[in-house]
């Protein structure tokens, strides 16, 4: 009989005790129901009523039978109360699925616990035996056959395979190997494995359509004279045949496993798909950002904030990657070369001890906080822990906070309870270390609640512990359900990080924002003494920042394109150097471009950089642009008489009309003729999302003041879609949209521009605001 049985054994006794064994044995002392209710009752019009009753209570004081009484009496009615919630509880979970316990009394919670336990064990073991379809016959040959040492030889190479509907690992290995025998080896190498649809092959009987399995098999031989054909390699099928010219259709697709692991200079090793998650986190904050901005306030505050280190280099990680599928497993670490998650089940509970134990589990929270479907459950002193000591202010919605271990495995079971008839499965991650006194109840919880992983920061003597490294590899470990673990590498997160990115993710779930500040005149855009005519005639090279970056070389039909010949990086300081036309000190350009650059030599690139743009310039144009970047008192800056810059001439431009006698309109159409996209489109540094997104405000903001100028309502109404067409997120520009169409009479209009703003801001996962709906009540 094993533990869990014993524990539901002993669960049903103490309830079947309770509902059969408490009236049997009040019966067996004389508490039979009809001896406690009085025979008779006394007259209530009787002048000695009081007396008489006082009499009778008196004598049955004495001679002890009111004792009796009362005691049977409460007996049967806690024998009732507490049958009441044994049913309540099962009708509860039979149909809402829900026992909630975290609210509940002390005695309330003990039946409570009971009936969980007994439901709990009896459907897990259900869904248990119906997920096993298949006989485990082939497991038990594992244990008979020797290990296999597929690594022992230089000559074998990986294959890559995808499952097919109704294979099995026998029938994959006949397919890949030649003899369906071999199959543990497939089991050995391919074990815990994170696949693309979130789970992993835990389980040598079930394995899912589309998975990719990876074998080694010998590489293929030499080639050999036409009069000898070369024997077929070992992973094709067994009825083909050898041919000097093979299809590549066919023939089994080799790939060497890629490294899923990021190392950032702030010292965290996390997934890959953790920084592609952050990353959509992050785009997601900016359009908020945009959304909520409204055009004419002049609001630069939200762009002060300066972009954590943490959070720039995994959204430079992710743009530098191939697409990373998101999963609902939690990624534990890499396994040679390949992302490995852990077995909740196997492993009955994840023990984190060494150096690298906190920041192992800051990462498994921060990838789980990140991953579909799964709810973190934590003491507030164990997540200050993981904080370094910081007091806990992080909101978010999938992260449960408690006060003790107690109340955690209070919060766990009640939503085990919740999910075990639902037909949406809800992960959860518990956070806690291990407390003596809770022992018991944590080891009940993390052995029978399904789809839980429970991570203890500390030793965890009923499931798995491992030894952390500050550098988050293995040093040793103990328990069978994580394999073997040897030459892995554990994720692992900094507490600063954890702080920055828990930051990020609570911004991306915040819809409600302060109220809007004043409007107020946007500030005025200065321009360095020297280049206020922008892109003037006669310079030999024009440099184009909006839209995609351009670096034209000549005049009229004989200019050309030269932006090739310069790298990215190199680019980058071009963009920078338009943005800051009186120039820049080389400290403030270094860090910018290269805010990572090492502390002993840290302006090696910039002055790389620069040598290179002279260099290729020169090259390109025949030698006749020697220089672009002037430097001159501590600061570059670019040549203006070498150059014109398309940004100088945005910012005479959005001073407004010239000389007094252009119309709105026609300085509308200047602007947007020069901001003919965002900055630097085709370029993906984190730094250019302040300036990209300084400019665009700056660009709606004098359009705005133009549309609020114009005397012609058409003109007007003109100038706001031309806004539109550069923010689709930005909500107050539709909303002025609508109030100038519904002041015009123009209803049908406003109410397809009120559904393209539900159409853009569905994809934020937002419903118009308020103030927007409003403006449609008087046409409604």
């Amino acid at each position: 009989m094993t533990n869990q049985t014993t524990r539901a054994a002993l669960a049903l006794f103490a309830l079947l005790g309770f509902a059969v064994g408490l009236p049997w044995i009040n019966l067996l002392t004389g508490g039979h129901p009809d001896d406690l209710v009085p025979r008779s009752w006394p007259d209530l019009a009787s002048p000695n009523l009081l007396q008489d009753a006082w009499q009778v209570l008196r004598w049955s004081f004495l001679d002890g039978s009111l004792w009796l009484w009362l005691a049977h009496t409460a007996l049967w009615l806690v024998w009732l109360i507490g049958l009441v919630w044994i049913v309540t509880d099962v009708v509860n979970f039979v149909r809402q699925g829900a026992v909630v316990v975290q609210r509940r009394s002390r005695p309330r919670t003990w039946f409570s616990r009971l009936v969980a336990a007994v439901l709990v064990l009896v459907l897990a073991g259900a869904a248990n035996a119906q997920a096993a379809q298949r006989p485990s016959t082939v497991a038990a040959a594992v244990d008979d056959r020797p290990e296999p040492e597929l690594l022992s030889s230089p000559a074998l190479q990986p294959v890559t395979t995808e499952v097919r509907p109704g294979e099995s690992l026998s029938s994959i290995a006949g397919r890949m190997l030649g003899d369906r025998d071999r199959w543990p080896e497939l089991w050995e190498h391919n074990r815990g494995v994170v696949q693309s649809d979130g789970r992993a092959l835990n389980n040598p009987n079930l394995i899912r359509p589309k998975w990719k399995l990876t074998a080694y098999v010998s590489a293929p031989p030499a080639s050999a004279p036409p009069s000898t054909p070369p024997e077929p390699p070992v992973a094709t099928p067994p009825a083909a045949r050898p041919n000097e010219h093979p299809e590549p259709d066919h023939a089994e697709k080799r790939e060497e496993p890629a490294e899923s692991g990021v190392d950032l200079t702030t010292g965290a090793y996390v997934s890959l798909g953790l920084a592609a998650a952050i990353a959509a986190t992050y785009a997601s904050v900016r359009l908020s950002r945009r959304r909520r901005y409204r055009v004419g306030s002049g609001d630069r505050s939200d762009l002060q904030e300066q972009v954590a280190p943490a959070v720039r280099e995994l959204h430079t990680a992710a743009d530098a990657a191939d697409d990373h599928a998101s999963t609902d497993s939690v990624p534990l670490g890499v396994r040679e070369s390949r992302e490995f998650a852990l077995d909740s089940a196997a492993a009955k509970g994840l023990g984190l001890v060494g150096d690298g134990a906190l920041p192992a589990a800051r990462a498994l929270l921060l990838h789980a906080l990140t991953s579909k479907n799964v709810r973190i459950v934590a003491t507030e002193g164990d997540f200050k822990d993981l904080l370094d000591g910081d007091d806990v202010s992080i909101c978010l919605d999938s992260l449960v906070l408690v006060s003790s271990l107690d109340a955690a495995i209070d919060e766990v079971e009640a939503t085990a309870m919740t999910q075990l008839v639902d037909d949406v499965v809800l992960a959860q991650l518990l956070v806690a270390a291990p407390s003596r006194n809770a022992e018991p109840r944590l080891r009940m919880v993390v052995e029978n609640v399904p789809n839980l992983t429970a991570i203890m920061l500390g030793t965890w003597t009923f499931g798995t512990t491992v030894r952390v490294e500050s550098d988050g590899t293995v040093g040793s470990w103990q328990g069978d359900g994580t394999g073997t673990l040897e030459g892995s590498r554990l994720y692992n997160v900094p507490a600063d990080d954890l702080r920055d990115l828990l930051t990020l993710l609570e911004q991306a779930e915040r819809t409600t924002t302060d109220p809007p500040s004043e409007v107020q005149q946007p500030p005025a855009v200065s321009v360095a003494e020297g280049v206020q005519e922008g892109l003037r005639s006669g310079k030999p090279l024009s440099l184009r920042v909006f839209g995609r970056f351009e670096l034209n070389w000549g005049h009229g039909d004989l200019s050309r394109d030269i932006a090739d010949v310069l790298a990215a990086k190199q680019r980058e300081v071009l963009v920078y150097l338009a943005l800051k036309p009186e120039g820049v000190r080389r400290e403030e350009l270094n860090k910018a471009i290269w805010p990572d650059s090492p502390s002993s030599r840290p302006y090696n690139s910039l002055h790389t950089a620069m040598s290179l743009i002279r260099k290729s310039v020169a090259n390109t144009t025949d030698d006749a642009v020697r220089q672009l970047v002037l430097q001159e008192d501590g600061l570059y800056r670019l040549d203006p008489e070498v150059v014109g810059v398309d940004c100088w001439q945005l910012n005479n431009a959005l001073k407004g009309p010239t000389a007094g006698h252009d119309d709105e309109l026609a300085s509308a159409h200047r602007i947007l003729a020069i901001y003919r996209a965002e900055l630097a489109e085709n370029l993906r540094p984190s730094w250019l999302e302040i300036p990209r997104e300084a400019l665009r405000r700056d660009v709606l903001d004098a359009l705005n003041r133009l549309a609020k100028q114009s005397a012609d309502p058409e003109q007007a109404l003109a100038i706001l879609e031309q806004m539109l067409k550069l923010d689709l997120y930005n909500e107050s520009i539709y909303q002025n949209i609508m109030r100038a169409q519904v002041k015009m009479g123009q209803r049908e209009a406003a109410r397809r521009t009120l559904e393209l703003l539900r159409k853009a801001l569905r994809e934020l996962g937002l419903p118009p605001a308020a103030e927007t709906l409003q403006i449609m009540e008087p046409i409604d």
